[in-house]
C-alpha cells in the first residue's frame, strides 16, 4: 500500500516509476535460495554458488535447469505483480545472462496486466561480449536485445568513448558506430555512471559540456548520474554510505536547457544525423523535420578558428549559451564549448 501511494503520487506529478529488476542472482538468504536450492547454480559440493567469485552476498539462479518453466512463471509473477500496481516500466539488470525466450515470455504477459510497460535492458560492451562468447558464455547484442527491450543501455561503444576522452584518434570510428545503429533503435546515453568514470576527472569542465551535450542531443533518452549537475568529481562507493557534498549546481542550468531541448518539437517531428565533422574534431549533427531543426556543434577538443557548416547566411542563437553566431558563405567561428542552433527550412543532411 505505501508503494501503491508512491507510484500514485508520482504520476500525479507526471512522473514514471521504473523498477530495477535482478533475475540474475539473489542474496544468499534469499526466499527462494531456502525453498528452492535446485533453480541455482550448485557447486561440487551441492551448494548455490555463483560467476563472480567476490560477491559473495549473491548466488546465481540456472536458466538451463530442469525446473526452468517453474522457475520462469515465478519470477514473470512477480513482474506481473509491480506491472499491476502501477509500476511504469521495468530495468532489466544482467539481460546477457537470461534466455532471450525467457524475457519475449515476460513481455508477453505483462503486457495481459498492463499495456505500455516500458523495457530497458542492461547491455555489455563489445570487448566484455567478445570475451563471453570466446569462453563459451551466453551474450547478446544490443540489435538481439531489441527483440525484447524498447531500450539497450549504451555500452556498445564505452570503451570506444573513453579512448575519445583521452585522444582525438579514434573520434572518426566512434561517430560511425553511432551512425551505423540499427534501424529505429533507442539507446540510453550516458557519459559516467555509479561505477565507471567521472568526467570531472578526466577532463576540462569545456570538454565536459561537450560530451555531455553531444549525448543528451544525440537521439534515445540521457541518464543523468546523481551528483553530475555539479560536477561532482569524487566516485562514490556502491557498498557504503557515501554521500553527494550538495550546495554547488555548476552545471544543473545547461542540464536544464539540454532537457527542454530535448522535447523541442523538431526532436519530436525531426530525423537525426551526424555529419562528418569538418574541421576534424568537431562533432557536428541535426535535428530535421520539414520545417526546420537544430543544429549542434560540439567542440568536445577545444579546437579554434573556422568551421563550414550547411546554414544560410545569417546570424543564429545559442541555445545553450548566451551567445549569437553569424554565418556566411557556410563559414562561422567554432564554439568554444557548444552551440546548438535552431534554423528554418531544410539543409543538406548527406554532407557537412
Amino acid at each position: 500500500a505505501e508503494y501503491g501511494g508512491l507510484i500514485d503520487t508520482a504520476h500525479k506529478e507526471q512522473i514514471k516509476i521504473i523498477l530495477d529488476i535482478v533475475f540474475n542472482h539473489t542474496s544468499i538468504d534469499s526466499v527462494y535460495a531456502k525453498k528452492h536450492k535446485d533453480w541455482f547454480h550448485l557447486d561440487e559440493h551441492g551448494n548455490p554458488t555463483r560467476s563472480v567469485p567476490e560477491w559473495t552476498d549473491v548466488i546465481d539462479l540456472n536458466h538451463e535447469q530442469k525446473d526452468c518453466k517453474k522457475m520462469w512463471d515465478t519470477l514473470i509473477d512477480v513482474l506481473k505483480y509491480w506491472a499491476n500496481l502501477g509500476v511504469d516500466g521495468f530495468r532489466c539488470d544482467f539481460t546477457w545472462t537470461i534466455p532471450l525466450e525467457f524475457w519475449k515470455l515476460a513481455r508477453e504477459q505483462v503486457n495481459k496486466v498492463k499495456g505500455g510497460v516500458l523495457w530497458l535492458a542492461e547491455t555489455l560492451d563489445s570487448t566484455s561480449i567478445e570475451h563471453r562468447r570466446i569462453s563459451g558464455k551466453r551474450a547478446y547484442s544490443d540489435e538481439e536485445l531489441f527483440q525484447c527491450f524498447d531500450i539497450v543501455v549504451d555500452k556498445e561503444s564505452w570503451n570506444l568513448f573513453q579512448k575519445c576522452l583521452k585522444s582525438s584518434g579514434p573520434i572518426n570510428l566512434f561517430l560511425e558506430m553511432m551512425r551505423s545503429q540499427p534501424k529505429n533503435y533507442c539507446k540510453l546515453r550516458y557519459v559516467e555512471t555509479q561505477d565507471q568514470h567521472i568526467m570531472a576527472n578526466t577532463t576540462s569542465w569545456q570538454q565536459a559540456i561537450a560530451w555531455t551535450s553531444f549525448a543528451v542531443f544525440n537521439q534515445g533518452p540521457f541518464l543523468m548520474q546523481e551528483g553530475q549537475e555539479s560536477g561532482y568529481a569524487h566516485q562514490q562507493s556502491l557498498f557504503e554510505i557515501d554521500r553527494i557534498e550538495w550546495g554547488y549546481y555548476r552545471f544543473a542550468e545547461i542540464f536544464s536547457k539540454l532537457n527542454k531541448l530535448k522535447k523541442h518539437p523538431y526532436v519530436y517531428t525531426g530525423r537525426f544525423t551526424i555529419f562528418t565533422s569538418q574541421p576534424k574534431n568537431i562533432i557536428t549533427c541535426a535535428w530535421q523535420s520539414l520545417t526546420g531543426g537544430l543544429y549542434g556543434i560540439f567542440n568536445v577538443y577545444q579546437t579554434k578558428g573556422k568551421m563550414r557548416l550547411p546554414l544560410p547566411n545569417g546570424s543564429y542563437k545559442n541555445c545553450l549559451f548566451d551567445e549569437q553566431y553569424d554565418v556566411f558563405c557556410g563559414e562561422m567561428n567554432i564554439p568554444t564549448v557548444a552551440a546548438i542552433l535552431p534554423y528554418l527550412g531544410t539543409i543538406p543532411i548527406d554532407k557537412p
